[in-house]
């Protein structure tokens, strides 16, 4: 019954934000400011035991498509683009019951993102866009934007994207991003410095060891990748694997107690995927090698 009212609630509230939409002036960014939301991380079941999607056909939807936010419009990739109005709500407001949205807050505290007092709202100024759901009904908190969407929650970052700025400034050479338990970090670099040093994924879980970044690293990879890393890892016991379907070998190498590298051989290409153990977390560096 609790998690029928729950997800009752939440389309209650999508019912509610439609309505909105129809008499919300426009709250926009500063002229000749942009957002290029482009990272994103799908959660687990909200509801665990519910039917919904699976996280692949989730990536499916969500996969390629850049949401760019300036002072007037929303473009979805290259599928549609409207205007939009932006309303700053409570989470009890948008939610309409204090357990749902205490519920929630706590959800996506897992994702380092912090609902806090108030959210944005951003809806169509037209509500008949035919962008199409979830695309035109969405929260903006914490430097991320929230989708839920069958039974998940889809999680983007950004980076800044300004017309005036300089496009040598080091605000804009890092893309931050949240995985579960986790700030990551996406190094932007030229493809000549991707074939040189390989294309760079930095994350940092707090106050995790390694196993324990190693288990929601790989959670957190779609069904087809999780395939490359084994679910039990041994600590402290190097280990290699053979696989197939384009994959060669899966290497685990210890160097002491607090690193581990895992290297992943490809017939297009090697991923290099190191823990390290610090004072007040594990760091993880992926590494992909295109050949």
């Amino acid at each position: 019954m609790n998690k029928f009212l729950l997800m009752l609630s939440f389309f209650l509230s999508l019912s509610c934000m439609k309505l909105r939409a129809e008499n919300v002036k426009a709250d926009v960014l500063p002229s000749g400011n942009s957002m290029a939301w482009q990272g994103y991380v799908i959660s687990d079941p909200i509801i665990p035991g519910e039917e919904g999607f699976t996280k692949d056909l989730i990536d499916n939807i969500f996969k390629g498509k850049e949401i760019i936010i300036d002072d007037k419009n929303v473009t979805v990739g290259d599928i549609c683009k409207y205007e939009y109005s932006k309303e700053t709500i409570t989470p009890l407001e948008y939610w309409h019951s204090k357990k749902t949205a205490d519920f929630y807050k706590k959800l996506f505290s897992f994702y380092n993102i912090n609902l806090g007092g108030e959210v944005n709202l951003i809806t169509p100024i037209n509500p008949s866009i035919k962008c199409g759901y979830p695309f035109t009904y969405f929260i903006e908190v914490d430097n991320s934007l929230l989708f839920v969407f069958n039974n998940r929650a889809i999680i983007y970052s950004h980076s800044n994207s300004n017309s005036n700025s300089n496009s040598n400034s080091n605000s804009n050479s890092n893309n931050k991003f949240y995985a579960p338990g986790a700030v990551c970090v996406h190094k932007e670099q030229s493809a000549e410095k991707i074939l040189e040093n390989g294309d760079v994924e930095e994350c940092f879980y707090k106050g995790e060891n390694i196993y324990d970044s190693y288990q929601k690293y790989r959670s957190d990879l779609t069904t087809d990748n999780k395939k490359y890393l084994q679910e039990n890892m041994e600590l402290n016991k190097d280990f290699s694997m053979k696989c197939n379907n384009g994959c060669i070998a899966v290497i685990y190498k210890w160097d002491g107690p607090d690193r581990l590298t895992i290297t992943q051989q490809f017939e297009g290409g090697e991923t290099e995927i190191s823990f390290a153990k610090e004072s007040q977390g594990c760091r993880v560096v992926t590494k992909s090698f295109p050949d």
